[in-house]
């Protein structure tokens, strides 16, 4: 087991594998790095592979803090700079994705790629000028439900993030399992985090070479916002996943690992 130290008492977990190239890998929303076990096991042949638990989440440290987008791009420099890191290709899931492009607005620096997985970016609530996203009541009625019933929300996210018919009652369970792990505050203030960002303006500026992964099922984050982030990139390529719904690193694990190495060795 492995830690780091990013804030003052803030040690974050993860996993390194392998040698080469670096892959950041970052979870979504109450997830860990266990997610990303099919990409860290095959990948690790022939990259360096590194999933890490955000704070509050998984077996990283779980303070009474913000869970701000910045708090988290905040703990990743610190991680990238510790481990002495370069060249890295980020790849965020979910809420991750938000969370690395924050990282490359306020830091920018040691990340030669970007992949973006099922992105709740760059706006995840919907809005008069923005249709592609959740209505706020969904929202909504998700922080009661962690308020009131955790246990059965995490039961109803852990099936609808699937939709490929080779994902399983226990692979849903082992899901189910992982986003119990995240700590109460740390669900409500990133949920929070979640509802409140606009990182519209932004997009426009990312400089580097950007993959949209997205699930042609997905009805966690919509595929026409993934549209709209690769019609507003400079350099980004959109690349469905057709039997997948919110996890196309698990409904189609081997198509993803493909794509992941091909985008990176280009």
């Amino acid at each position: 087991m492995s830690y780091i130290e990013v804030a003052r008492g803030i040690r974050l977990f993860y996993e390194d594998w392998g040698s080469g190239p670096v892959i950041l890998f970052l979870h979504g929303w109450t997830m860990s790095h266990k997610v990303w076990a099919y990409q860290t096991s095959e990948l690790a042949y022939r990259f360096r592979t590194i999933a890490l638990d955000l704070r509050g989440h998984g077996s990283s440290d779980k303070p009474f803090s913000a869970y701000s987008y910045q708090e988290y791009a905040n703990d990743i420099q610190n991680f990238i700079r510790k481990l002495d890191l370069w060249e890295v290709t980020l790849v965020g899931w979910s809420m991750g994705a938000a969370i690395g492009i924050e990282y490359l607005r306020l830091f920018g620096d040691r990340v030669a790629k970007f992949v973006s997985v099922a992105g709740a970016v760059p706006k995840y609530v919907a809005g008069p000028d923005w249709p592609y996203g959740l209505p706020l009541d969904t929202i909504q009625a998700w922080l009661t439900g962690l308020r009131h019933q955790r246990p059965e929300l995490a039961e109803e996210f852990s099936s609808a993030i699937f939709k490929s018919d080779t994902v399983g009652r226990m692979t849903k369970h082992w899901i189910w399992e992982i986003i119990m792990e995240a700590s109460w505050v740390a669900a409500t203030r990133s949920l929070m985090s979640l509802r409140d960002a606009d990182l519209r303006d932004f997009v426009p500026k990312i400089r580097v070479p950007t993959a949209i992964f997205h699930g042609a099922r997905d009805d966690i984050t919509y595929l026409e916002a993934a549209t709209w982030m690769a019609a507003h990139l400079p350099q980004a390529r959109l690349i469905i996943f057709t039997e997948s719904g919110h996890a196309p690193f698990i409904d189609e694990i081997d198509k993803f690992n493909r794509e992941i190495e091909r985008f990176i060795l280009e």
